[in-house]
Formats: C-alpha cells, sequence, structure tokens
C-alpha cells in the first residue's frame, strides 16, 4: 500500500512539473523564441511555420496549466470547511 505523504509528494513534484511545462510553451513566448532563434535555420522555420506551431503550443499549454493546477485545486477542496447539509 502506497503512503500518503509519498503520493502527496509525488502530486507535488509532478505539479511543479507541469508548471515549468506551462511556462516553456505559454503561447506569448512564440514571439520571443523566433526573435532569438532569428538567423538559424531553426528560427527561419519557425517564421515561416508559426501558425501550424502555434496551435499546438497553444494546446499544450491548455493541458500544462489544466495539470498544474490540479494539485492546488485538491488542497483547496481539504482546506475548505465542510458545512453541515454537505
Amino acid at each position: 500500500m502506497a503512503n500518503p505523504s509519498c503520493n502527496k509528494t509525488k502530486a507535488h513534484r509532478q505539479g511543479w512539473v507541469w508548471w515549468v511545462v506551462a511556462v516553456i510553451s505559454c503561447p506569448c513566448h512564440l514571439p520571443l523564441v523566433i526573435i532569438f532563434a532569428s538567423g538559424t535555420t531553426f528560427g527561419i522555420f519557425l517564421h515561416q511555420y508559426w501558425v501550424m506551431l502555434a496551435v499546438p503550443v497553444v494546446i499544450l499549454f491548455c493541458i500544462a496549466i489544466t495539470k498544474a493546477m490540479a494539485p492546488i485545486e485538491e488542497q483547496i477542496d481539504e482546506q475548505e470547511p465542510k458545512l453541515d447539509g454537505e
């Protein structure tokens, strides 16, 4: 049987990993990547196909935010006081 504190630690760690993925895949960073990669083959590829790349990046960002928020929402649910009628 798994240790509950170990599961919380694992969930906390996974939450941080998803936050890092969310920050990296944030759509607002795509223009910055294009600017910093200018003059390279990768930069040319990004410049030509930025719309095709933006859609998967936005989808990845949404998934990462959802997964990163899950441990926080669980913590909030645990800390909320329960009413007698519930």
